[in-house]
């Protein structure tokens, strides 16, 4: 069965120290994140860490479908009102061979 190998980059910002955010992939509305913790990345922004931010993901997904398959970038933050995400610069899903 075929893999799809993806790489997304975003770009996020925080206006608030001490805050958790969790940028993570999700196939159609499934989150691929870790169950434990719900993150791919996880980023700690602590005092003096306030402003824009990047964030790299690379994952091997293993979707049980020959079906058309969406895939975005979502954010999960700690405090909902202080991190944003503003915007996906890329998202790059290739087919690979599974066997």
């Amino acid at each position: 069965s075929s893999k799809i190998y993806i790489v997304a980059t975003s770009q996020m910002t925080n206006t608030s120290n001490s805050v958790q955010v969790r940028p993570s992939i999700f196939r159609d509305s499934t989150n691929l994140s870790s169950v434990l913790d719900d993150s791919m990345t996880k980023m700690q922004f602590v005092t003096g860490n306030v402003g824009m931010h990047h964030s790299s993901i690379i994952f091997l997904d293993s979707p049980s479908t020959t079906s058309e398959i969406d895939y975005q970038v979502k954010l999960k933050s700690s405090d909902a009102n202080t991190a944003h995400l503003i915007g996906v610069k890329s998202l790059t899903a290739m087919e690979i061979d599974g066997s």
